[in-house]
């Protein structure tokens, strides 16, 4: 099953009109299956739980060019959102963030 794609703003990246949060204690096998049935947006909000992380963890290693990873930050500062960005990223298991958004 496929979901049909759109582009992400004036990013160039294909994503699904549907994407899967971080909030209200998304489970690693939840990443997974909504992965295997499409979707391909992924966004790690303020709630962080483990097993977002987790699952995007597991489904990177085999198939991080089909996924959008979106984060966002309240940091004010560089220092603070280097050091917010490397441990999301040791977190995840990836080498980037698709999309960084920053709130104020």
């Amino acid at each position: 099953m496929g979901f049909d794609t759109v582009t992400l703003g004036r990013t160039g990246l294909k994503v699904t009109r549907l994407g899967v949060g971080s909030f209200y204690g998304v489970e690693a096998t939840m990443v997974e299956e909504a992965m295997e049935r499409g979707f391909t947006y992924f966004y790690r909000g303020a709630l962080r739980t483990p097993g977002m992380a987790t699952g995007i963890r597991r489904m990177a290693k085999s198939r991080r060019t089909d996924m959008v990873i979106a984060m966002h930050t309240h940091a004010r500062f560089g220092y603070g959102l280097t050091r917010l960005i490397q441990r999301a990223l040791r977190k995840l298991g990836v080498e980037y963030i698709d999309v960084l958004i920053f709130r104020t």
